[in-house]
């Protein structure tokens, strides 16, 4: 009788969300990304617990100086669609690309170079970045109802993978089809 207590004390614990767990990574990962997590893994593995957050903002600042030109990866079926993580400074994009940035602030060259064809929704980075989005999502719309041409369109936040994948989704609903083509407008 004792171990199935046991069994279904340790089954009742991971049944629901414990908080304080250490799942919320960007509370303790510093803003490592997986790019430089394996890039240096092996380094990062074999440092103490004490030694890891020198090493972590080491490693940023060295990822941050030797990084170039963006690297967005297009979206299926919509590969007009691309998302990345936000480049530092400004970047080059087609003359007709629009740019939908999700960051907490935006660089004032680089709004004056995209300059009508920048969108800059104010959102935080990580979880509460959602709620921002929530509320910055109708610019959205406002934004692309009087684009009708572009040759692309760019979204970005911090890691390119949180916030912009609600951007994409916003726009994938409201203005392609099933087979990635654009719609005239809002469906």
């Amino acid at each position: 009788m004792s171990s199935i207590y046991q069994e279904s004390s340790i089954t009742e614990s991971y049944a629901g969300y414990v908080q304080g767990a250490g799942d919320d990574a960007e509370s303790w990962a510093r803003g490592l990304t997986p790019q430089v997590f394996w890039s240096n893994h092996t380094e990062l593995l074999a440092a103490s617990e004490d030694e890891l957050p020198d090493l972590i903002d080491r490693l940023l600042q060295e990822a941050k100086a030797t990084s170039v030109e963006p690297n967005f990866t297009p979206i299926l079926p919509a590969s007009q669609i691309m998302t990345g993580s936000m480049p530092q400074g400004t970047f080059n994009v087609d003359d007709k690309a629009l740019v939908v940035m999700c960051t907490p602030t935006v660089d004032e060259n680089l709004q004056k170079a995209l300059s009508p064809r920048l969108l800059h929704l104010k959102t935080t980075v990580g979880k509460l970045g959602s709620r921002d989005l929530r509320i910055e999502i109708p610019k959205v719309i406002e934004f692309f109802d009087d684009k009708k041409s572009f040759s692309s369109i760019i979204v970005t936040c911090p890691t390119g993978m949180d916030i912009s994948a609600g951007v994409v989704l916003t726009l994938l609903c409201l203005y392609f089809d099933e087979k990635g083509q654009s719609l005239p407008g809002p469906s």
